[in-house]
């Protein structure tokens, strides 16, 4: 399946795996409020998008989403994007968006670049697994998760993912930090150590959740 059936089957409501910098995804186009609905079944989540994230493929995609970021903020995610960081931005009212710009840059993957850029709104996104339980670590495990499922009318692209030169890293979910409208920065999952020992060392008085 090319790129372009892809879309037409994304923009029909589809749901598909996806590959990101860490982990493999199961994920849609935002505004098909069914196709979010059952994914969240699949998750067997009871709070729709409880744990969703947003995909973007630009800086612009990302700022249009979130109201005034903080400078403190902008300067984080100038310096870690592209890249395995979630950012959550809470609002005013203390709601919140939670979005990642994934760096793409594995030969093969170009395809997942592209479709980041052409999509209208961020892609739904979340892990492989029903919530709480393991989640996938590689293309393999994504798609024998699938097939244990049942999971009917789903996008699997044909492709080897992680690439051979990563099957043997061992794979992190992404580090996720909270901003807050006030300019504090909070840490609510660690990732990889080495990419937080990174962000820690760009901005140490990032919060640290108990």
């Amino acid at each position: 399946m090319n790129l372009s059936e892809i879309k037409i089957k994304l923009e029909g409501g589809s749901i598909f795996l996806h590959p990101t910098d860490t982990l493999p995804g199961i994920g849609c186009l935002s505004h098909h409020k069914d196709s979010v609905l059952k994914i969240s079944n699949i998750k067997k989540v009871t709070k729709n998008r409880q744990g969703f994230i947003g995909l973007v493929g630009s800086f612009e995609q990302a700022y249009s989403e979130f109201s005034t970021l903080h400078d403190r903020s902008v300067k984080l995610l100038e310096k870690f994007w592209p890249g395995p960081l979630t950012f959550v931005h809470e609002s005013k009212n203390q709601s919140t968006t939670a979005l990642r710009f994934p760096l793409i840059k594995s030969i093969g993957l170009e395809w997942f670049r592209e479709l980041l850029a052409w999509a209208p709104s961020p892609l739904i996104s979340t892990s492989v697994n029903v919530s709480g339980k393991e989640h996938a670590k590689n293309w393999q495990e994504a798609t024998d998760f699938c097939k244990s499922e049942d999971i009917q009318n789903i996008i699997i692209p044909n492709m080897t993912y992680p690439l051979n030169e990563q099957d043997n890293k061992k794979r992190h979910p992404s580090t996720i930090i909270k901003g807050t409208v006030d300019g504090r920065l909070i840490l609510l999952r660690a990732g990889d150590p080495e990419f937080l020992n990174k962000i820690m060392a760009f901005d140490s008085n990032i919060e640290v959740t108990p």
